[in-house]
């Protein structure tokens, strides 16, 4: 689920005006809300407990308030909802929930792409730290069983949804990131000699075996476990190139042969479960032998 704002109040305590069935959605409390949840508004959530003379507790989450009403999500945290009568006691109390949100200073693990789906935790409820180039995507995330990691710490990016799939494994969680861009030369290197040279904004292409190209290896710890399914590729100076996406056994993950791929056009990775590791691009054949560049390389795990 996207990361949700949560709201502490010391000294939140009141009681129920009203007795509430073990299904009913909202309660309504003996005291004013604003006094009680004064950091609370739209959009935010927090937990509160009921509990009575026979230590009987549960565990709700408030995500409106309405006058003295609450709406509540019952039975949370292991809990199961329950009638409660009038006079209940209802009250903030720290839970598991909340103290397992918090981020440690230390023994973690640091990662430069969307988790879901693609990383196994070490531990359950490991926390690991993404840290990769763009403001949106210096955050915390939550692993919650196998390979699916909740964000609790930071924003989602623009362009990033919420799989809303009830089927899927990672219902719930942030599953799409919008294009992010690995292109420079932290990124990339020329195989070969003469296949490419960066010149400190763009790649320019390199004169060898007879055509203008490229024969680029990936390079750094971008993209060892990053398994994105699209990849587009930003050029000028010819209309048309051939393209080649590999792994690293060499397998091909994408093909645009006989100069048939064009500026920014998506290319669907055929091997997601792969790392990309290389790509060749040249105009052989296209009949056109320009000096051309390359200005952005980018990916999407749409």
């Amino acid at each position: 689920m996207p990361n949700t704002e949560k709201v502490y109040t010391d000294f939140a305590q009141t009681r129920l005006e009203e007795a509430i069935s073990d299904s009913d959605l909202s309660c309504l409390i003996i005291d004013e809300p604003a006094q009680l949840f004064s950091g609370w508004a739209s959009g935010t959530e927090f937990y509160l407990t009921l509990v009575d003379a026979a230590t009987n507790r549960e565990i709700v989450k408030v995500t409106g308030i309405s006058d003295k009403w609450l709406t509540v999500s019952r039975g949370q945290q292991g809990t199961s909802a329950r009638a409660w009568p009038i006079g209940t006691l209802i009250e903030q109390r720290p839970t598991a929930d909340d103290m397992s949100a918090f981020i440690q200073k230390e023994g973690f693990r640091t990662i430069a792409y969307n988790p879901n789906g693609v990383l196994g935790a070490n531990y359950p409820g490991e926390k690991i730290y993404q840290t990769d180039a763009g403001a949106c995507k210096k955050r915390w995330w939550k692993n919650v069983s196998g390979s699916n990691w909740r964000l609790i710490a930071g924003t989602m990016c623009d362009g990033e949804i919420v799989d809303d799939d009830p089927a899927s494994p990672t219902y719930g969680y942030v599953i799409y990131y919008p294009w992010v861009s690995y292109f420079d030369n932290t990124c990339w290197d020329p195989r070969f000699v003469g296949y490419g040279t960066w010149d400190g904004s763009k790649w320019i292409s390199g004169f060898a075996g007879g055509h203008y190209g490229f024969n680029q290896d990936a390079q750094g710890a971008w993209y060892v476990g990053y398994r994105p399914t699209k990849m587009k590729i930003t050029f000028s100076g010819v209309p048309a190139v051939s393209l080649c996406v590999f792994d690293a056994n060499n397998d091909i993950m994408a093909l645009y042969d006989t100069c048939n791929y064009t500026s920014e056009a998506e290319i669907t990775l055929s091997w997601g479960a792969h790392d990309l590791a290389k790509f060749t691009a040249s105009t052989d054949g296209c009949g056109t032998e320009n000096e051309w560049y390359i200005t952005n390389i980018e990916f999407s795990e749409e």
